[in-house]
């Protein structure tokens, strides 16, 4: 089951053929393997993205890990800003 992350950096560009947002993330999580998952909804032109994730089945060494992943986002072609929830953190960014 997905669990919220910590983000540690978060970038939102547009994608000048398609005019999406492209949502770029770092997380610090405890162990490697981890699958990051971004669930996210549009109000206006605001994008609220969650990002969680799903640590790797099995065992693990416990060494911090900085997984980093992009999305595209669906209907963000009007959107003007982004922002970016994970645990304990929450980043705002104009696109």
């Amino acid at each position: 089951m997905a669990e919220p992350v910590k983000v540690i950096s978060a970038t939102a560009n547009r994608d000048s053929p398609t005019n999406e947002v492209v949502l770029t993330v770092t997380a610090e999580v405890s162990t490697p393997g981890w699958n990051l998952q971004c669930e996210s909804s549009v109000s206006g032109t605001l994008i609220d993205a969650s990002i969680c994730g799903e640590g790797p089945s099995g065992f693990a060494a416990e060494v911090i890990s900085h997984p980093r992943q992009s999305w595209n986002l669906p209907g963000s072609m009007t959107a003007s800003a982004v922002r970016v929830h994970g645990l304990n953190s929450e980043f705002d960014l104009n696109v």
